[in-house]
């Protein structure tokens, strides 16, 4: 790859001008082009050097993306799993097997969910429900009615004549003591 790279830098310093790059470069940049590389063909093909190194090309990481998804499918495959059962939608859950497929250099094709409708309830069995429903709000408003009716035979509501009254003040007593006026 490095001689590649080599034999690259020297045919693009033969063939290339600053007003080829003019659309890739700014005007002043192609001029430092036709300065620096076009003027002197023992610079680049003598002097300068490239090299590749492993990794510096834009190439995905495959072996760091697949160890990083083998730490998270204990964590993940649960709850995507739960989501497919419940919504029937395998979206999420054929999203994280193509990421994995694709780490692994592997087609995932086949290991794609289907999309499923999620489980209808039986008639018979949600009739029951509703009726258990009905019978439990019976139930409660009967327990209601019961607990408001012990209410009133326990505690029966006092008569004007069953009120407490104020005791009358002994006479005199309208005007406090001079110590108790002072502490006020």
């Amino acid at each position: 790859q490095t001689l590649v790279a080599n034999l690259d830098r020297i045919a693009a310093g033969w063939h290339v001008k600053g007003s080829d790059l003019e659309p890739l470069l700014t005007p002043k940049e192609a001029t430092l082009w036709d300065q620096l590389i076009n003027t002197e063909p023992e610079i680049y093909v003598r002097q300068m050097r490239t090299t590749l190194e492993a990794n510096s090309i834009k190439k995905p990481n495959k072996f760091r993306d697949n160890a990083n998804l083998q730490q998270v499918i204990g964590y993940i495959m649960p709850v995507l799993t739960q989501q497919w059962q419940m919504t029937g939608d395998p979206s999420a859950l054929n999203a994280f097997i193509k990421s994995l497929g694709e780490a692994m250099d592997q087609d995932p094709t086949a290991w794609m969910l289907p999309q499923v409708q999620p489980p209808q309830p039986d008639p018979m069995e949600q009739q029951k429900k509703e009726i258990d429903l009905q019978s439990a709000a019976e139930g409660l408003k009967q327990k209601q009615l019961r607990n408001d009716q012990m209410q009133r035979d326990a505690i029966p509501p006092l008569s004007p004549d069953q009120l407490p009254v104020e005791p009358d003040l002994p006479p005199g007593a309208e005007e406090l003591p001079p110590e108790l006026a002072m502490a006020l």
